[in-house]
């Protein structure tokens, strides 16, 4: 159990309809004469161009139904060209390349939602996906922290907590928690930065020191929270008898935040965003 744990309890409300809608989509039918007599149909009508925007709508979503990849793509073009101020259609075509296996192009799209508006947290986080299944995780790494540094101290929680995640996909633990301590120290009544440290240092084995976590997160959350970060820390306690790990292991967690908070700190914490 780990930071990916977080990552599901966190994204509520950060996902794009289209995601759900591609992951419930039914199988693609059997290429008949009728299916594809409906295909063509389709076709001219999207190339006719004259569809009102629910129509559009309404025949994107019979394409997604039908499988028809191509014309549900050829589409989202002219919608979201039509509509360049809507971010949400850019990003339904960008989830759409990226699972017809055409990274580059969703890239592209991305790219022209976060030129336009560099912090917009459903692209930067489809695009930090896209640059990982492409192994380019430092890329990725490199534009979340400018990104950081443009939002400044108390603006940037959601962003800092995609960088501690990605940095702990790539096992620098350390990194990930030091900037976690960081959010914490910027906005104190949040309890992600908690609940992410926890989640941490319990995918390292470190039990004593990951209840210790949500203590700091139970204090912080509300009381709708509670008792979900109350199950937890009872889960772990218990696995951690189960396995017979040694009950005391705090201090190491304690001497890794004098490590790395015992430096002179740059303006808005930014220290812990120069990475390697």
């Amino acid at each position: 159990m780990g930071l990916a744990l977080l990552a599901v309890l966190l994204a509520a409300g950060l996902g794009w309809e289209l995601s759900g809608a591609l992951r419930q989509r039914r199988p693609e039918p059997a290429q008949d004469s009728t299916g594809d007599a409906e295909r063509d149909l389709l076709r001219s009508r999207i190339m006719a161009g004259d569809l009102s925007e629910a129509e559009q709508y309404e025949l994107l979503d019979r394409l997604l139904l039908l499988g028809s990849m191509p014309e549900a793509l050829m589409l989202l073009e002219q919608m979201a060209d039509r509509r360049s101020e809507d971010p949400g259609l850019r990003l339904m075509l960008a989830e759409l390349r990226r699972t017809q296996n055409d990274p580059e192009g969703a890239e592209r799209e991305l790219r022209l939602i976060l030129h336009r508006t560099p912090a917009h947290l459903e692209a930067l986080q489809m695009l930090t996906l896209v640059q990982l299944e492409q192994d380019r995780a430092p890329e990725a790494e490199q534009r979340l922290r400018e990104v950081m540094r443009q939002l400044g101290a108390g603006e940037r929680m959601e962003v800092g907590l995609m960088l501690a995640e990605l940095l702990g996909r790539q096992e620098r633990h350390q990194e990930a928690r030091a900037v976690l301590r960081m959010l914490a120290g910027e906005q104190p009544g949040d309890v992600r930065p908690h609940l992410a440290r926890a989640l941490s240092v319990m995918d390292q084995g470190n039990t004593a020191a990951a209840l210790a976590e949500l203590e700091t997160a139970r204090a912080v959350a509300g009381s709708e929270l509670q008792p979900l970060i109350d199950g937890l820390a009872a889960s772990w306690s218990l696995e951690a008898m189960r396995d017979g790990e040694p009950p005391s292991s705090v201090e190491s967690l304690a001497a890794e935040d004098e490590a790395t908070s015992g430096q002179p700190e740059e303006s808005g914490g930014d220290q812990e965003l120069r990475g390697r």
